[in-house]
C-alpha cells in the first residue's frame, strides 16, 4: 500500500466540538460540527440541507474566525482560515 502524502503545511488535530456558523450581514447561526481543525483550517459537518456560504464566520469557544470554503462534500466542508476576531462578550438580560 502506498503512503499517503500529506499535504498540509501544519498538522490538524482532531476536535469533534460544536460550532456556530455565522452568514451574511444579519449574522444568521447555523450550527455545525467541527471535526478537525489546523492552524490554517478546518473540516466542518453541517446539516444536510445547509449550504455553507463561500465565506463565512465561525464561532468556536471564545472565538470568531472567517473561513473561505476550499472544498464540498456536502454535508462536510473544508475551510481555510482568513482572519481571527475575538468575541465581544455577550450582554445578558437585566445586565449593564
Amino acid at each position: 500500500m502506498p503512503a499517503f502524502n500529506e499535504q498540509r503545511r501544519t498538522p490538524r488535530h482532531r476536535v469533534r466540538q460544536i460550532a456556530i456558523i455565522l452568514t451574511g450581514p444579519d449574522r444568521v447561526a447555523h450550527y455545525c460540527l467541527v471535526e478537525d481543525k489546523s492552524a490554517g483550517g478546518v473540516r466542518l459537518r453541517t446539516r444536510s440541507n445547509f449550504e455553507a456560504p463561500s465565506e463565512f464566520v465561525l464561532r468556536l469557544a471564545d472565538t470568531e474566525t472567517t473561513y473561505k470554503i476550499v472544498w464540498r462534500d456536502n454535508p462536510v466542508v473544508g475551510a481555510e482560515r482568513v482572519s481571527r476576531v475575538k468575541r465581544s462578550p455577550v450582554r445578558r438580560f437585566g445586565m449593564r
